[in-house]
């Protein structure tokens, strides 16, 4: 899963899930020596991981949206870049 795609994660699940693959791409790219895939995969892990962070502190950790992540003022680094 690519963080470009625009894929909807509404729930601590999803988040869960998506982390996780995300570090399982990582190991599959590291291991046939593509490294900067691999950094692309640890790059989204963390990326997600904060967007949970986040939006676990609104106090509903059953439902996400990204109005918490607006509210917050973020905007993800690809936004900011195409922005520009």
């Amino acid at each position: 899963m690519s963080l470009s795609r625009k894929v909807r994660l509404s729930s601590r699940q999803d988040f869960e899930y998506a982390i996780k693959w995300e570090h399982v791409r990582a190991d599959y790219f590291r291991s046939h020596g593509y490294r900067s895939r691999a950094d692309d995969c640890v790059k989204a892990a963390k990326e997600l991981e904060w967007r949970l962070a986040m939006a676990s502190t609104t106090g509903d950790n059953d439902v996400i949206t990204g109005d918490a992540l607006v509210d917050a003022g973020w905007v993800p680094e690809q936004e900011a870049v195409k922005g520009s």
